[in-house]
């Protein structure tokens, strides 16, 4: 799966400092920001994540970065299971 070579601090940080860039450039919408200045680079997969999140449909994301929708439905349960239950 693609999404496993991520880097999570370097794609917090992209997140954290894409509505300021967003401000900076006068972007009503952040996908605007992304469209226009986050790199689509293999070199770069974190900025290219990003980019595809806020450029691509569902389906596409989902068959790039997670190999499709079986992979993705057993990290979805993954995920579900490790967090903590609200009651």
């Amino acid at each position: 799966m693609k999404i496993s070579k991520l880097n999570s601090q370097r794609l917090g940080e992209i997140l954290l400092g894409t509505p300021l860039k967003s401000h900076q450039a006068n972007h009503n919408k952040i996908q605007s920001t992304m469209e226009a200045s986050i790199t689509s680079s293999e070199e770069h997969l974190e900025g290219k994540f990003v980019h595809d999140v806020f450029t691509k449909n569902t389906q596409d994301i989902i068959d790039e970065w997670y190999d499709g929708d079986e992979r993705a439905a057993k990290l979805l349960e993954m995920i579900q299971e490790d967090r903590p239950s609200n009651q």
